[in-house]
């Protein structure tokens, strides 16, 4: 990003350590324990649907198909969870992208030019589908 616009822009970030930022750590450590308990049960990490367009995490499925008792709109998103039909499991990343990851995650600088975690997570979302390509070699 150009300096000049992060300059201009820099008043409507929050301060390093702020909340967001606090947030943003905390849905990371949830995610790596997510992560490291579901490496160790083997059991999918997430859901797609058969045409390969949409994704699903385990956990939001479950939840959702155990919401369907309730009636209603529930009962249609279950319905739509149970869609999501293929198992995706987590694959082994080479240390190089793991440390690539843990520099991106680390960096201060980079978590504070995000306006929210939605933003924070989509982007290291990115970083680590990335990693993966560039571990599988570039598929």
């Amino acid at each position: 990003m150009d300096t000049k616009k992060m300059l201009a822009c820099a008043q409507l970030l929050p301060e390093p350590g702020d909340k967001v930022v606090v947030e943003c750590l905390d849905e990371i450590e949830r995610l790596r324990a997510e992560l490291a308990a579901l490496k160790q049960k083997g059991e999918p990490l997430a859901w797609m649907n058969k045409s390969g367009s949409n994704i699903i995490s385990t956990e939001a499925k479950e939840r959702l198909i155990e919401k369907s008792g309730l009636g209603g709109e529930f009962s249609v998103a279950a319905k739509t969870a149970e869609r999501y039909t293929v198992p995706l499991y987590t694959q082994p990343v080479g240390n190089a992208e793991l440390a690539s990851i843990r520099n991106i995650v680390r960096d201060d600088a980079y978590a504070i030019t995000f306006q929210s975690l939605a933003q924070y997570r989509t982007a290291l979302l990115k970083a680590i589908d990335a990693a993966i390509a560039k571990a599988e070699g570039g598929k």
